[in-house]
């Protein structure tokens, strides 16, 4: 029997859970940072590229204004890397 259109996937809700609950028993976004800190081309490379939609217009100039330094850099990660994880 089909299941109705709209309904929940109970196996992917379940894998979801369980990789969340894994995240948090690693160490959560402390964890992360941490390694994406020791790791950043894997970090860019295997974890920012599936976060970040697929199709949008990104402007990688400075625009004339200076580059956000690592401490600004980092706390916007962080914020996007905590938003991601409680969705």
């Amino acid at each position: 029997m089909a299941t109705r259109k709209g309904s929940p996937n109970k196996t992917s809700a379940a894998a979801k859970e369980g990789t969340i609950h894994a995240f948090e028993q690693l160490g959560g976004v402390p964890a992360l940072v941490a390694w994406a800190r020791e790791n950043p081309t894997q970090f860019y490379t295997s974890i920012w590229g599936k976060l970040i939609p697929r199709e949008s217009a990104v402007d990688v100039t400075s625009g004339g204004e200076p580059m956000i330094g690592g401490a600004e850099r980092e706390a916007r990660v962080i914020a996007l890397l905590e938003a991601a994880s409680k969705r």
